[in-house]
């Protein structure tokens, strides 16, 4: 006789292999209406994510350091708007791509578009 223990393991297993295509069809159903795998809607969430932790960290050190990273924040999330309207994960040839530079001395120190930056060289 088999135990409840039995029961319920092949309860579960006929459960997960009834429903196993369901599932999938469910979490793959958004990345296909957005026109991309499974593998590259992630890829591009995680690049989304990762812009908004760096604009996130940035904002946490320009609230205790007001001098530091003053628009690289707005230039981040500006950035990440634009790639989610456009569905892309690249930018175009604009200033919009930030750099957090400092220089000697700290009361200067700002972040610059990297193209302001390649100028002043």
């Amino acid at each position: 006789m088999a135990s409840q223990f039995e029961t319920l393991k092949a309860k579960t297993v006929a459960w997960f292999w009834n429903t196993k295509d369901v599932v999938v069809e469910k979490v793959t159903a958004h990345p296909k209406s957005r026109g991309l795998t499974y593998k590259e809607h992630c890829a591009q969430a995680l690049i989304y994510c990762w812009h908004s932790t760096t604009a996130s960290c940035a904002l946490m050190v320009h609230a205790f350091l007001p001098n530091l990273c003053q628009e690289y924040a707005s230039k981040k999330v500006k950035k990440l708007d634009y790639m989610m309207e456009k569905r892309t994960v690249s930018l175009p040839d604009t200033p919009m791509v930030v750099m957090c530079t400092s220089s000697e001395d700290v009361a200067s120190t700002s972040c610059h578009s990297r193209r302001e930056h390649q100028n002043d060289e």
